[in-house]
């Protein structure tokens, strides 16, 4: 059974996934890591608060939990 933690486990682990792929992608790119991990921070944030919104920003509070429970496997694919 889903619960909203691990709704919400799944939304961590889509955002520590997208950064490490985007912190890897720019490194393969040349970037030095260091700045890599920055750039991959602020992308992921971004794409976390844009999924997030485009997910569940207009729902109500039963939906918003609703939302959570019922999450996909990859939130930040959508």
């Amino acid at each position: 059974m889903t619960t909203m933690k691990n709704g919400i486990k799944t939304w961590v682990n889509g955002a520590i996934d997208t950064m490490d792929e985007t912190a890897q992608r720019l490194i393969d790119g040349g970037v030095a890591p260091k700045e890599a991990v920055k750039a991959a921070a602020l992308l992921t944030k971004t794409a976390v608060a844009e999924s997030l919104e485009k997910n569940l920003g207009n729902l109500n509070a039963a939906e918003f939990t609703h939302g959570l429970r019922t999450q996909q496997e990859s939130p930040l694919l959508n």
